[in-house]
């Protein structure tokens, strides 16, 4: 990727956080240049799921709320679609399906339990050596996209934090929940 392509590079990093002791659900994207600057960001409402939607929709239901009822519409919302979607959810692999664009789920090496030999798992280090490594994972029906995230975060790891924006959107959640509450 040329220096040129970087410089305009969009990022979304899209998360999905549970309040209330696991019984509500929100989800929000921060939308980000090359620097981590944000350029919108947007959340959800807070998704409470009956006891009856629970029970028709079982063990699906965390996949069904990730991915149908936060990562759909909030990617829909967006004003400017982005060139790459950073997750850190597994469940929300299975939103690539419904996007032309690359999804991975990334999170610090420490916190990653992908084997080693899997072929979905990357792995991204800081050339600066100013950050720790990070590691990718990719949906397996979209192979391909694991060169295009090396690629695309490798410079970007090199001068930023790909991690703490995820920290960001979880301290505005929990300040949009609050206020909600209030």
């Amino acid at each position: 990727m040329e220096v040129s392509e970087m410089d305009d590079m969009s990022l979304m990093f899209l998360a999905v956080h549970q309040f209330d002791d696991g019984s509500s659900y929100r989800g929000a994207f921060l939308v980000t240049d090359s620097d981590t600057t944000p350029t919108e960001f947007r959340c959800t409402n807070a998704i409470n799921p009956t006891q009856l939607q629970k029970t028709l929709y079982g063990n699906i239901l965390d996949e069904h709320i990730l991915v149908e009822l936060i990562a759909v519409p909030l990617f829909n919302a967006c004003t400017k679609k982005p060139d790459i979607v950073i997750v850190t959810d597994d469940l929300l692999l299975s939103f690539r399906k419904k996007v032309s664009i690359p999804i991975a789920v990334l999170k610090e090496e420490t916190e990653f339990h992908v084997p080693e030999d899997d072929p979905t798992r990357g792995i991204i280090t800081s050339e600066s050596g100013k950050f720790q490594p990070v590691v990718t994972n990719v949906h397996n029906d979209f192979m391909e996209d694991k060169k295009l995230v090396a690629e695309m975060l490798t410079p970007i790891l090199s001068k930023r934090s790909l991690t703490e924006p995820f920290e960001r959107i979880r301290i505005a959640l929990d300040q949009v929940h609050d206020k909600d509450l209030a």
